[in-house]
């Protein structure tokens, strides 16, 4: 097939934190000897490669639709799409679509409402949301009544159900999909038992979403408890609010920060030195660092929310957690049983391997792309 790839914001080497759950279905196409096009849209900066992959750069909708004549694919993958899309590009365009919903584009402001700032900012948010979550109901309604043109793919069923109630309307047909885990670079290791008190974070600090200060609060109850002293903490990650939450932490000697974007290949080499993944969320459609965590091994102590559950079975591949005291007590609890840690890293990686790695998800969505652009 020849697969034609929209994405506003494809990773690059001045990037590293943009789409890499995109970048790692293109790969996965590729290399299956496909013929993938990548277009980054409405974005002055020249086309470029990363990782092997080129990504052309357009300025314009006028170049956007010369670029895909010019192409001619079988079929469009979209990822995060947008409200002018239906009516500039899906409906002029005799070619099928299929639309990945991963969370921001298909949500209600109101789900938002953790990161109300005291000024304009959020209200121009929810003014925008407002009008996008109109668009996307003309969407659905299109693929409803036109299931040979367009599909939809949603990354776990808590996205397709939040996604409805806040469209009020029932999206069907549908795919459920999650983004592909590289299980290649992401690879099991067995895990020394003294990497059960490693515990590692890497996260962005640029919104309350991902929790962050409930994990900073996790770490600040643990060390009131006895044994903290043989723990260790790497947090990584970076953002506006990284200078704020961190701050109760740099008076503990056995905690490291470190403020930047890291590469996937960096962000493995930290993986293979611990042996936990310390990630609380106030909502994911699915946690994809989590799951890279987990398929190499590490024990995720995370929250019990959103779609997170559909990714984590609680005591088993990892711990669901309500709060701070309960991710502190998750810590202590690998602390005292190796043997509880280890078959929690092997359940981790299997689980997440048979759930989302690349291997199962890139030839799903092929066969469904393939499916659409056969009709």
């Amino acid at each position: 097939m020849r697969i034609l790839v929209l994405d506003i914001n494809y990773p690059s080497d001045t990037n590293l934190y943009g789409d890499v759950f995109v970048h790692a279905r293109v790969k996965g196409y590729i290399a299956l000897g496909h013929e993938v096009h990548v277009l980054v849209f409405f974005t002055r900066g020249a086309s470029y490669e990363f990782e092997g992959v080129a990504v052309t750069s357009l300025a314009s909708l006028e170049e956007l639709r010369s670029a895909i004549d010019a192409i001619g694919p079988d079929v469009i993958a979209i990822h995060f799409f947008q409200g002018w899309m239906l009516e500039k590009i899906v409906k002029k365009i005799d070619v099928p679509v299929v639309v990945w919903v991963h969370g921001a584009e298909a949500l209600g402001w109101y789900r938002r409402l953790f990161d109300l700032r005291v000024n304009g900012d959020f209200a121009r948010y929810a003014a925008s949301n407002t009008l996008q979550l109109s668009r996307m109901r003309r969407l659905y309604g299109y693929i409803r009544h036109n299931p040979s043109r367009a599909a939809i793919v949603f990354v776990s069923q808590w996205m397709h159900r939040i996604a409805s109630v806040d469209s009020l309307r029932a999206i069907r047909p549908y795919a459920v999909v999650p983004n592909p885990i590289d299980t290649e670079l992401f690879r099991f290791e067995r895990k020394d038992p003294a990497l059960r008190t490693k515990v590692l974070l890497i996260r962005s600090f640029g919104s309350r979403k991902y929790a962050n200060d409930l994990a900073v609060a996790a770490i600040l109850r643990l060390s009131r408890l006895s044994g903290f002293d043989e723990f260790s903490f790497t947090i990584v990650g970076s953002g506006t609010l990284f200078a704020e939450l961190t701050a109760p932490l740099r008076k503990l000697s056995n905690v490291t920060l470190i403020e930047g974007f890291q590469t996937r290949c960096a962000i493995r080499a930290l993986h293979s030195r611990h042996g936990v993944f310390l990630c609380p969320t106030r909502q994911d459609a699915q946690g994809v660092s989590m799951c890279e965590a987990m398929a190499s091994g590490l024990v995720p102590i995370t929250s019990r929310n959103t779609a997170i559950p559909e990714f984590v079975s609680d005591d088993a591949s990892g711990f669901l957690c309500d709060g701070p005291d309960e991710m502190a007590t998750a810590m202590t609890a690998l602390r005292m049983s190796p043997a509880r840690f280890a078959d929690m890293s092997a359940a981790a990686s299997r689980s997440i391997g048979a759930k989302a790695g690349a291997d199962v998800v890139i030839p799903a969505e092929l066969a469904l792309m393939q499916g659409l652009a056969s009709q």
